[in-house]
């Protein structure tokens, strides 16, 4: 049988899913060779070692799970203009697309070598210094372009300002060091800890919030930034705002819990505007249909933006909710499923909203 989704697809998939995802002791090759009879009656190969890893975090076993190629190959490249994701994913630009959005305060922004104040000044890189040094409150500074899972981010360094900001190179950003509300601190003191939640726009054009697939991140002691694959965690949430108990971390098959943290009460506060907040947010981005938001609560309560993502992992929510997208599964089904490939000098998928995007190059 001939699949939709080529060999190397699929090689890349299980490789991906094998090197990032799985650890090494998951036992991969007891359902490798085993097809989802779910995706193979869509013309899809899938193995089922996807369901089987997923399922022993979250006790929900299907044959629907979305394996890594589909999902980054198929699916967001018809829900999102992958020709605008790089400079969308530019963190720099976040203070012209959300100028007016609950965010943490910007000090220094420098964009392909060019520096900006807190106003969005260009300003000389001699002036970075004395801003810096004139700054009496905790900074943070991290990479801006083709950064991901919390890589770069630091405390800013006074005593050795110059070495660390020339050691991040041409894109970064200085803001200030936010003030977490009191329950989010709970989780770890040290770390800023967030909500990812998605959102999702229709074919009527109307944008939801994805119920059910929302989760905690929160980071390990002593850490900045809310890594779960850095000593941190990640939990459920209810769409309630209420915790469920289990906490997962990357490339470890053991679970841990909420209640032996001294956690078993905890609920993000004010979850009903943090929903509002991500829908509002989206419908500044007419490109992309479907976005991971990463949002903090501030020391008032408010719902604070920290970033979008337009490739959202799909990794820890299959392990803690099961199979990913919710009850838009079928309507996201719709816009990919009748992808054609086309074979040229490379390969290409051509998507039902006329989209195209070029996976491999022939050499």
């Amino acid at each position: 049988m001939e699949y939709k989704n080529s060999r190397k697809d699929i090689a890349w998939g299980e490789h991906y899913f094998l090197e990032h995802v799985a650890p090494s002791d998951f036992d991969y090759k007891a359902h490798k060779k085993e097809l989802s009879p779910f995706w193979e009656s869509l013309g899809f190969k899938c193995s089922m070692m996807f369901a089987d890893f997923y399922s022993k975090f979250n006790g929900i076993y299907s044959d629907k799970y979305i394996p890594m190629d589909l999902y980054y190959f198929y699916i967001l490249p018809c829900l999102n203009r992958f020709d605008f994701r790089k400079a969308y994913t530019d963190k720099n630009l976040y203070d012209i697309l959300f100028k007016d959005i609950n965010r943490p305060k910007t000090i220094i922004k420098c964009i392909n070598g060019n520096y900006y104040n807190g106003s969005g000044d260009s300003i000389k890189e001699i002036d970075v210094l004395p801003i810096l040094n004139n700054i009496d409150c905790e900074c943070i500074i991290k990479p801006t372009i083709d950064s991901c899972n919390g890589v770069g981010i630091a405390c800013l360094e006074k005593t050795s300002l110059i070495s660390q900001i020339q050691s991040y190179g041409k894109d970064f950003i200085i803001q200030e060091k936010v003030g977490q509300h009191h329950e989010m601190n709970r989780l770890n003191e040290t770390s800023l800890n967030t909500i990812r939640i998605f959102t999702y726009r229709d074919l009527n054009g109307d944008i939801h919030y994805v119920e059910g697939k929302s989760f905690c991140r929160f980071g390990g002691k002593g850490a900045v930034k809310d890594n779960v694959s850095s000593g941190g965690g990640a939990f459920s949430i209810n769409d309630d705002g209420s915790a469920n108990d289990t906490i997962i971390q990357f490339k470890n098959m053991q679970t841990g819990s909420l209640a032996k943290l001294g956690l078993s009460s905890f609920t993000v506060p004010n979850i009903e505007e943090v929903k509002s907040f991500a829908i509002k947010l989206h419908h500044r981005l007419p490109h992309f249909d479907f976005i991971g938001w990463d949002i903090a609560i501030d020391k008032n309560g408010e719902p604070l933006f920290i970033e979008f993502n337009i490739e959202p992992s799909i990794e820890m929510p299959q392990m803690l909710t099961g199979v990913f997208l919710g009850k838009f599964y079928d309507e996201i089904l719709s816009r990919f499923i009748d992808v054609k490939k086309i074979k040229s000098n490379c390969y290409r998928n051509v998507f039902k909203n006329g989209f195209e995007y070029q996976l491999v190059v022939n050499k």
